[in-house]
C-alpha cells in the first residue's frame, strides 16, 4: 500500500477551510476504512475535551 500527503498553502483569512481525502484502489474495505476514520475523529474530539 502506498500513502502520501502534501501540505497545501496556508488558508487565507476569509477563505472557507476544508480538507479532502481521496482513496484510489479496487475492492477497498469500505467498512474498515470508515471505522478507522471514525476512531480518528472520536480520538480528536476526546483529546480536545481533556
Amino acid at each position: 500500500m502506498l500513502m502520501g500527503a502534501e501540505l497545501g498553502s496556508d488558508w487565507k483569512k476569509d477563505e472557507t477551510r476544508n480538507s479532502k481525502m481521496v482513496f484510489i484502489g479496487k475492492d477497498l474495505p469500505q467498512e474498515l476504512l470508515e471505522k478507522g476514520l471514525a476512531q480518528c475523529i472520536f480520538g480528536a474530539i476526546k483529546s480536545k475535551a481533556t
